[in-house]
C-alpha cells in the first residue's frame, strides 16, 4: 500500500529480503514510480474535466489508465509486506495491532475530518453533513480518495481475521475469499470499477509472501507470456467499454478483463524493478513519503482547478506538492510527531 510514513512497519529491513519476491529499497523505488504515475493521471484528469484539453485518443487511454494500474503495484506490496510483517511478529499483541491500525486510521480520519468539513461548507444540505459524518466519508470524495478508504477496509479485515484465524493458509484464504466477495458485490452494485479492479493484488501479494512455490513460479515465468497477458487484457477493457448491446456480458467481461490487466502489470512491475535494479534519491524520497504525497496532491489538485490557466494548474500541483511534503516533513521533525 502507499507507505504511511513511520507508522506502518514497512522499513524493517528484515520484512524483504533478497531472497523474497523483491526487497525494501526495490518497493521505496517502486513505489515512487507509481505514486508520480497516479500524480500525473490526476492531473491529466482535471486537465480533462475542468480545463477541457483533450489528448490523442490512445494517449488519454493511457493516462486514464495510468491511475488503478499503479494503485495494483500499491495493494501487492501492501499485501506483501503486511503479511511478512505480521508473520514474523506472530502472535500479533494488542500494541502490535494498535500501532498499525492507528497508521492507517490517522490520514483516513484526517481524510474524514476534511470531508466533512467540505460537505458542511460546500454541500449546503444538511442531510450530506450527517450521511458523510455517519459513514466514515465513504458517501462523500470518493473518486481520488478511495485508495485510502479501501486500504483502511482492508487492513481491518486483515487484522480481524488474523485473530480468529490461527493457521497462516487459512488466514490467506479467509482474506481472499472476502475480497473476492468486495469485488462481486462492487461489480454487482455498479460501484465504479476503481473500488475493484485492483484490489485483488493485496491478496496476491499476501500469497507471494507466504507460499515460496508461488514465489518461484513467478520469478520463472516468462516475461514475454506476462507481458501478452497484460496487452490482450487491457486492450479488451478499452474495447468492451464501447460495446453496449449486452450490458451485463459487457460488465462480466469488462470487469475480468480490466482486473487481469492490474494483477498481470502488478507482476510485470515486480520484475522489472528487480531486473533493472537502479537506484533514484529522487524516487526513493517520493516511496519513502508516498502517503503525502498522495493526500497533497490530490487536495492541491482541487484547489488549483480554480486556476485559469490550466499550465498555472499543472505548475501549482506539482511544484506545490513538493514543497507542502517538505514543509510537513520538517513540522513532523520539529514535533516529533
Amino acid at each position: 500500500m502507499i507507505h504511511i510514513i513511520k507508522y506502518i512497519n514497512l522499513k524493517n529491513k528484515d520484512t524483504f529480503t533478497h531472497k523474497g519476491l523483491f526487497n525494501i529499497d526495490e518497493t521505496y523505488q517502486l513505489r515512487g514510480v507509481c505514486m508520480l504515475l497516479i500524480i500525473i493521471h490526476h492531473i491529466q484528469l482535471n486537465l480533462y474535466s475542468v480545463y477541457g484539453i483533450h489528448f490523442p485518443y490512445i494517449l488519454n487511454i493511457l493516462f486514464q489508465s495510468l491511475g488503478y494500474l499503479a494503485t495494483g503495484v500499491f495493494f501487492l506490496i501492501s499485501g506483501y509486506g503486511l503479511y511478512s510483517s505480521l508473520s514474523k511478529n506472530s502472535p500479533i499483541t494488542t500494541s502490535y495491532a494498535f500501532k498499525h491500525i492507528k497508521g492507517i486510521l490517522v490520514p483516513f480520519l484526517l481524510v474524514w475530518f476534511v470531508d466533512s468539513i467540505g460537505v458542511l461548507f460546500f454541500g449546503g444540505r444538511q442531510i450530506e453533513v450527517f450521511s458523510n459524518l455517519i459513514t466514515l466519508s465513504f458517501s462523500y470524495g470518493g473518486g481520488s480518495l478511495w485508495f485510502l478508504k479501501s486500504i483502511t477496509i482492508i487492513y481491518l479485515i486483515v487484522f480481524l481475521l488474523w485473530w480468529v484465524v490461527t493457521n497462516n493458509r487459512n488466514r490467506i484464504i479467509f482474506i481472499s475469499v472476502t475480497i473476492v466477495a468486495w469485488v462481486i458485490v462492487s461489480i454487482t452494485a455498479q460501484l465504479d470499477s476503481y473500488w475493484y479492479n485492483s484490489v485483488l493484488c493485496f491478496p496476491l501479494g499476501m500469497l507471494c509472501a507466504h507460499s515460496r512455490v508461488v514465489k518461484n513460479r513467478i520469478d520463472s515465468f516468462p516475461f514475454v507470456i506476462l507481458l501478452f497477458i497484460f496487452v490482450s487484457s487491457y486492450f479488451l477493457f478499452i474495447a468492451v467499454q464501447s460495446y453496449n448491446r449486452l450490458p451485463l456480458v459487457q460488465t462480466i467481461i469488462y470487469s475480468i478483463a480490466i482486473i487481469v490487466s492490474s494483477l498481470s502489470f502488478s507482476l510485470m512491475a515486480v520484475k522489472v524493478i528487480t531486473i533493472i535494479n537502479f537506484q533514484s534519491k529522487i524516487l526513493n524520497y517520493v516511496g519513502v513519503n508516498s502517503i503525502v504525497f498522495y493526500l497533497s496532491h490530490i487536495w492541491l489538485a482541487s484547489v488549483g482547478c480554480l486556476f485559469i490557466n490550466p499550465f498555472v494548474y499543472c505548475l501549482f500541483v506539482s511544484l506545490g506538492t513538493v514543497a507542502f511534503v517538505i514543509l510537513i516533513k520538517a513540522f513532523r521533525s520539529m514535533t516529533k510527531l
